[in-house]
């Protein structure tokens, strides 16, 4: 019964990475937003697998856009 009720629970920093990843998309020009979207994601993808939590999905995908931004935003601005 309780491991039902942590598996319905969503991991908050897994959804703020989410979030930060999909801001990140309107705002690549700012180099913070992407960065934060893979540490709040990295910390709640771990976060989520220990304590058996929703989120993982959407940890997963902020991992990819914030990624995906960071390299964006370096390419922009000649840092690669």
């Amino acid at each position: 019964m309780e491991e039902e009720k942590t598996k319905n629970k969503k991991n908050k920093l897994a959804i703020a990475g989410f979030v930060l990843g999909l801001v990140s998309i309107i705002f690549s020009w700012i180099g913070i937003i992407p960065i934060l979207a893979l540490i709040f994601s990295g910390i709640g993808l771990y976060q989520a697998k220990e304590r058996k939590e929703g989120g993982v999905v959407l940890a997963i995908i902020g991992l990819i856009l914030g990624a995906i931004y960071t390299l964006v935003y370096m390419k922009t601005y000649g840092h690669i």
